[in-house]
């Protein structure tokens, strides 16, 4: 696989997280390394630590719902009704629920997401007791065109990305960038090909990165991801320690 170049990156604010030991014996200069112009470095980062994460990416079988329900539901009107409060236009319904969504999230750090200045995971539980799909959703209740008020259950995620960025074109399917499959942060995902999203499967379990990490102000970012946008599954190597690095 080739590598790619590393983004240039600035400075982020320092932040408390959990981090991996170092080895209390620095491994060796990795001069030929830079010498190959395969790593530039980069900005001093916060403290960061392997995030692995699981390959099952897909949505199975619902990756039509935002064209189908949740891009109706966007463009519908506020409604009166003859008794009780109105009801809120479809767009206010949806950033409603992903209000909800973002408040019982719980924050995972990514190390190459945050790095790159796209925020950390935000993991939702699963809601899927029967376990057919083993994903979070959520209930939205509406009534689309003739039929009548009917609750349907929407994956949060896709919840919450239409309710940032607006409903989606039709025929694609969700990757989660950050192989997070209960994650919803908003840019953390991307609407693609079917076979996209399976190709991105090579980049789970911390293998779009390796965060190379000799000291506060030694760091450097190693692109190994083919795909754009690029996966947010990274590796920590501490001080040049990783069993796929070889001293020559």
């Amino acid at each position: 696989m080739s590598v790619f170049a590393p983004t240039p990156l600035q400075p982020t604010k320092k932040r408390r997280v959990s981090s991996p030991p170092v080895p209390s014996s620095l491994g060796p200069p990795y001069s030929d390394i830079l010498e190959s112009g395969i790593v530039e470095p980069v900005g001093i980062v916060s403290r960061v630590h392997s995030l692995s994460g699981t390959s099952d990416d897909r949505d199975e079988g619902h990756s039509n719902k935002p064209t189908s329900f949740l891009r109706k539901l966007w463009y519908k009107p506020a409604e009166k009704r003859p008794r009780g409060a109105p009801i809120k236009a479809g767009e206010a319904q949806i950033k409603d629920k992903a209000a909800v969504i973002m408040n019982k999230a719980e924050l995972q750090f990514n190390p190459v997401a945050a790095t790159l200045g796209l925020g950390d995971c935000m993991i939702v539980k699963t809601s899927d007791t029967s376990r057919t799909t083993n994903r979070p959703f959520e209930k939205l209740t509406a009534a689309i065109g003739q039929e009548q008020r009917t609750g349907h259950n929407m994956l949060s995620y896709h919840i919450t990305w239409v309710a940032a960025n607006g409903p989606t074109a039709g025929g694609r399917e969700y990757s989660h960038r950050c192989h997070q499959k209960c994650c919803v942060a908003t840019k953390h995902g991307v609407w693609e090909s079917g076979l996209k999203n399976t190709r991105r499967k090579i980049c789970a379990d911390g293998k779009s990165h390796f965060l190379l990490d000799n000291g506060p102000d030694d760091k450097y970012l190693v692109r190994i991801c083919p795909h754009e946008p690029e996966c947010l599954s990274g590796t920590l190597v501490a001080n040049m320690q990783h069993p796929a690095i070889t001293k020559l």
